[in-house]
């Protein structure tokens, strides 16, 4: 339950100066913006007579009134009002039976407390600073989190790991895809049919892979926790789970928007290379984000776990308590390096790969297909 609705009301309320009768509509326009409420009270001098909401603005406004013009010569609005007693539950049911914008709050002498407005019924929860932008990576221990200088949630050793864990499932659509295409030419399959089924089937099972395993878990709660952040949002299960899957600064975006440029431009289409190119360019320039979303969705990420998500929020909370301790707002190039993870993930990809690919050398497989 709420436990604003349960305080009084005089100290949930905005304090206000009532604006005297003979005030300019000018000033009180000014007044309601500054103040950012629906409605200002208006004093005679001695006691609360009405208030000015910003219906009379638009009727004086449409009535070609002067911004000189008293607040007087306008028909003030009857506003519910409360004493300062009153609780939060006593002032919602207020709103909900006369549907006012604001309740004007009093003391038991009737004197001005203050006005209150439905969302300060909501309880005020300090973010604090949070860095612009935020990029992360997935792993299969956790997320990784980072604003280009400080890190939250799993360490570099994860990064590495991914690296691992990548290279593998590559080299296994690779050498699967490969079979199938050794098979293809064998059946009397033409050698660039079983190179262009070979090549989009090592694709379509990396992916399909990707899609199966904890990574895309992780993944999605990556991308859920860094919208939370970038919106200003709380790190609340209930608040990141419905955050979307897709983000738009995915590295898969990146990824299919190579692929997609590579596969028009180098494949063998047209039988002209210089118009491949043009079409490829295009389609990139049109496409790659699209695609990129496509494939976020469908394969490289699912809804997550709770201790996925759970993972993800960890990671945010994390990073953002570095960060306020130590805000750094414009990290140098090293720095983002670093920080985006690539070198680890490199270097785990490229040691199992190097490994692998020794142990086929040293074992004479030639039908194996390194990455």
């Amino acid at each position: 339950m709420n436990p604003l609705l349960g305080r009084p009301i005089g100290n949930l309320c905005q304090p206000v100066v009532p604006i005297g009768v003979e005030s300019s509509l000018q000033l009180a326009a000014e007044r309601m913006r500054d103040l950012g409420l629906p409605a200002l009270p208006v004093s005679d001098g001695s006691r609360i007579i009405g208030a000015l909401d910003e219906r009379d603005l638009t009727q004086a406004l449409s009535a070609g009134f002067e911004q000189t013009a008293s607040v007087s010569s306008l028909p003030l609005t009857k506003l519910p009002m409360l004493f300062a007693g009153a609780s939060g539950a006593e002032a919602l049911r207020v709103f909900e039976d006369q549907r006012a914008p604001c309740v004007v709050v009093v003391d038991q002498q009737m004197n001005l407390v203050g006005m209150l407005t439905p969302s300060r019924l909501f309880p005020h929860i300090p973010r604090g600073i949070r860095p612009p932008l935020v990029g992360g990576m997935a792993t299969p221990m956790g997320v990784y989190l980072t604003n280009g200088a400080q890190q939250g949630g799993v360490g570099f050793w994860a990064l590495a790991l991914t690296g691992l864990f990548l290279a593998l499932v590559h080299l296994v659509a690779l050498n699967t895809s490969n079979w199938v295409g050794i098979g293809m030419i064998r059946a009397s399959a033409s050698i660039s049919v079983a190179e262009s089924v070979s090549g989009f089937l090592s694709v379509l099972l990396f992916l399909g892979a990707i899609r199966l395993t904890p990574l895309a878990g992780y993944h999605a709660a990556e991308h859920m926790v860094v919208h939370a952040i970038e919106r200003g949002e709380e790190l609340h299960p209930e608040i990141v789970k419905r955050m979307p899957r897709v983000h738009p600064r995915c590295g898969t975006n990146l990824a299919a928007g190579m692929s997609l440029f590579f596969g028009i431009a180098f494949g063998n289409w047209f039988g002209d290379p210089q118009l491949q190119v043009l079409v490829a360019i295009l389609a990139t320039l049109f496409f790659w984000r699209p695609l990129g979303a496509f494939i976020q969705y469908w394969f490289t990420t699912r809804p997550p776990s709770r201790k996925q998500l759970e993972a993800g929020i960890f990671a945010g909370k994390d990073l953002l308590a570095k960060y306020e301790n130590n805000p750094v707002v414009a990290p140098n190039p090293w720095q983002r390096f670093v920080s985006s993870g690539l070198p680890f993930i490199l270097l785990g990809y490229l040691s199992l790969a190097y490994v692998v690919s020794e142990l086929a050398r040293v074992l004479n497989l030639r039908w194996f297909v390194g990455v």
